[in-house]
């Protein structure tokens, strides 16, 4: 378990859908954030069957005691309990402020791909205004063009001189750090960015194989705030020993920021 601090911590997982066991597995993610005890959680792949009773943002924030704001998308029949059903998997986030606004970008895609979106969710915490943006870029090998392409209509999203104390950018960006789309957010001019975590994140498919790991999921920090990164871990990464599953196919990634 983390130290309880006053700064402002946030965590960023891909949740997986429905996929693998799911009941299972997302009872490992209410359990390991519990302890993480984070203010804010940026997820992705944030699953809904409304016919299955299955919605892993609602079941979080219900159970973490926390507030929420979801923008489904990418909805499509899946296999859920050996059977077909109609499914959403999009993006969430939970918060322990208020919750003030929630909107979703469309992001130009591809038809191999499908609907890719950024979700921006206004928050008051600790009598800070902060604007939480959260993304899913493409997971389309050798399409490094269209990653720049989502991450430059993103932050054109944010670009308007709008006033707030901390902007938190994160999200699965599907590539890795030594990538052009990650080095085009360090170059670009379009806005400032502070990585909050260099090392620590996990693509698909992987959970089995540590040597296997790399880092595709991340925090940002964009634009110039009085917040400062002050630590950043590598989270959900722990197995049931009993059932030897993880609470998903990516690991999370921590960040805490002080003033």
């Amino acid at each position: 378990m983390f130290p309880e601090s006053k700064a402002i911590s946030v965590v960023t997982l891909n949740t997986w859908k429905g996929d693998g066991a799911y009941l299972d597995r997302i009872k490992l993610i209410q359990e390991q954030a519990a302890d993480l005890k984070a203010d804010i959680m940026l997820l992705q792949e944030a699953f809904k069957a409304e016919s299955c009773g299955y919605d892993t943002a609602k079941y979080l924030a219900e159970k973490l005691g926390m507030a929420f704001a979801a923008q489904p998308a990418r909805m499509k029949v899946r296999r859920v309990d050996d059977i077909e059903v109609m499914t959403t998997s999009g993006l969430a986030v939970l918060t322990h402020g208020k919750i003030i606004s929630n909107e979703a970008l469309l992001l130009d895609s591809d038809p191999n791909d499908g609907e890719r979106i950024s979700q921006f969710v206004e928050i008051k915490l600790q009598n800070s205004q902060i604007l939480v943006v959260n993304t899913h870029l493409t997971h389309l090998e050798n399409r490094d063009h269209l990653r720049i392409k989502q991450l430059n209509q993103t932050l054109n999203w944010i670009s308007d001189n709008r006033k707030y104390d901390l902007i938190i950018f994160g999200g699965d960006l599907n590539c890795f750090p030594d990538s052009k789309p990650v080095s085009w957010l360090h170059d670009t001019h379009l806005i400032e960015t502070q990585e909050a975590c260099h090392h620590l994140g996990k693509s698909f498919g992987t959970i089995n194989s540590d040597a296997d790991q790399k880092q595709v999921d991340y925090i940002f920090k964009l634009g110039n705030s009085r917040f400062r990164l002050e630590d950043v871990r590598r989270v959900f990464d722990r197995s049931c020993p009993t059932k030897n599953i993880y609470p998903s196919d990516h690991f999370g990634v921590w960040a805490r920021f002080s003033n």
